[in-house]
């Protein structure tokens, strides 16, 4: 996956016809995702997040992002 698209924050996700998950930027720009790719990369970025305190603290509104997004494309993914 591209690494432009995984450092992308995502509003909200949604399934296309073809049956992939789309991530939805701004209303004019969606991207197609691999969405097992995606969630490992979120979990990830998330987990080294919250080992560094120092971050939480300073960026507590960065990690509510990242875990909505999460929370979000989990949503997606049980809809297939």
């Amino acid at each position: 996956m591209n690494e432009q698209l995984l450092d992308k924050t995502y509003q909200n996700f949604y399934i296309n016809n073809e049956g992939i998950i789309c991530g939805i930027e701004t209303p004019k720009s969606r991207w197609k995702l691999d969405h097992i790719q995606y969630k490992n990369y979120l979990k990830n970025r998330i987990s080294r997040f919250e080992n560094n305190k120092v971050a939480v603290a300073m960026y507590p509104d960065k990690l509510a992002k990242l875990k909505k997004m999460l929370k979000q494309l989990n949503a997606a993914i049980a809809k297939i």
